[in-house]
């Protein structure tokens, strides 16, 4: 969504009040972020949280369905 966005990990970041490296660890998996951290993502990237949320479930699944 962000690179679809046409927006750096640190542009994103610096928009929605949280560091590039935590947006660099949320894009890596490495990164739990919280329900707050997720608004004001999806915020910056003009998507509703729900909308990530059903992005990042078709993504588990065809992750999941590839292995």
């Amino acid at each position: 969504m962000r690179e679809h966005a046409g927006l750096s990990q640190e542009a994103l970041a610096l928009n929605a009040g949280v560091d590039r490296t935590y947006v660099s660890g949320i894009e890596r998996s490495v990164r739990n972020p919280s329900l707050k951290s997720m608004q004001r993502l999806a915020a910056e990237l003009g998507v509703t949280l729900d909308r990530v949320f059903v992005l990042a479930s078709q993504i588990a699944q065809s992750k999941a369905a590839g292995q």
